[in-house]
């Protein structure tokens, strides 16, 4: 990025962006044109000259083709196939499944705003672009409140998404646009997507951060013990350790994870693996063993096996299989030493 290109001291405000976002989201569905203009009916102030006149080509491009929508057709959907892929699958998945994995994991961000995607793939460019225009347009609106700490979730929200999904690859579907060539219009757009994105980059940080982030993509089974401590230590509770239908589990909301790292410098056992993209739903499970006095879920049977090999066999391994109440209860009768459990369902 040039020197001229960097953002400017006070940022792009937020509900600039937003606007940004929408036209271009507006710009790669098949109506094209009109909901281009539409978007930008007046050019969003603010916006620096170089990006200004791409904007202002591309309007015009818009208002005066009336060939946008066969050229979206045979560029993006095809007699037969395709000649640009809008699919975030397409440019990730080794399988180039359109409704697998990727397409799955853009759904669950969605769905944490409460939205759906009735029309389009939801790894379709154009759904993930609306994405940002509509955690954006939230951001300008707890700003304009005064609630700096809920715009800067959705700030932090904003640079997870294009982290985890539009600038992994974007880019690449950019540069196969242009390379097609089917339409000043469509070359003009993904000319000025791509130089969006790279601004946005440096708008969030993300360029300077990209080295320093990482998610959770696995766990090494035989290594974890479902202790919950990464869990406990996950501020934005993308990790979480449930204990339900007899099993520990220990989850990941890949929507909320920010990639900070600080789950697997906390494991004490060394478990987490991290890579560029986290993993969705279920890492690690556990049969829950039940309290040897009450019957009430005690610890997950991995942590007992850890533990098994650090306590000899005695009264220590004996209150350390047991559940939490009835360990409550030994402490408090060990002074005159009538240790009792109260069995599940009582008291």
């Amino acid at each position: 990025m040039h020197d001229d290109q960097r953002p400017s001291s006070p940022s792009l405000k937020a509900h600039v962006r937003s606007r940004i976002y929408t036209g271009l989201a507006q710009a790669l569905t098949p109506s094209a044109g009109s909901g281009l203009v539409l978007a930008w009916t007046e050019i969003p102030a603010g916006l620096p000259a170089f990006l200004r006149r791409q904007v202002v080509r591309l309007k015009r491009l818009a208002g005066n083709n009336g060939d946008l929508v066969p050229a979206y057709r045979r560029l993006f959907v095809g007699p037969a196939r395709p000649r640009v892929y809008p699919y975030e699958s397409c440019y990730r998945d080794t399988e180039r499944r359109l409704a697998g994995p990727w397409a799955e994991q853009v759904a669950a961000w969605y769905a944490t705003e409460g939205l759906i995607v009735p029309e389009l793939q939801p790894d379709h460019i154009a759904a993930e672009l609306a994405f940002m225009a509509h955690l954006t347009a939230l951001e300008a609106q707890a700003a304009s409140a005064g609630n700096e700490r809920a715009a800067g979730q959705y700030r932090r929200r904003e640079a997870a998404f294009l982290r985890q999904h539009l600038l992994a690859w974007a880019p690449e579907f950019c540069r196969q646009v242009q390379a097609a060539d089917e339409h000043p219009f469509y070359v003009g757009v993904a000319r000025l997507l791509a130089t969006w994105l790279e601004w946005e980059a440096a708008h969030l940080g993300l360029s300077d951060a990209a080295a320093a982030v990482a998610y959770p993509t696995r766990v090494v089974a035989r290594l974890c013990t479902l202790c919950g401590v990464c869990a406990e230590a996950c501020s934005v509770q993308a990790l979480k350790v449930t204990w339900a239908d007899g099993e520990a589990r220990l989850t990941l909301e890949p929507a909320g994870c920010i990639g900070c790292r600080l789950c697997a410098q906390v494991c004490p056992f060394n478990a987490l693996r991290l890579g560029d993209t986290a993993a969705a739903g279920l890492l690690a499970s556990s049969p829950l063993l039940p309290c040897p006095q009450c019957g009430r879920p005690a610890l997950p049977e991995a942590f007992w096996r850890h533990m098994q090999r650090r306590l000899d066999s005695g009264p220590a391994a004996a209150a350390a299989r047991r559940c939490a109440h009835c360990k409550a209860s030994l402490i408090a009768s060990a002074a005159d030493g009538s240790a009792r459990c109260t069995p599940a369902g009582r008291g």
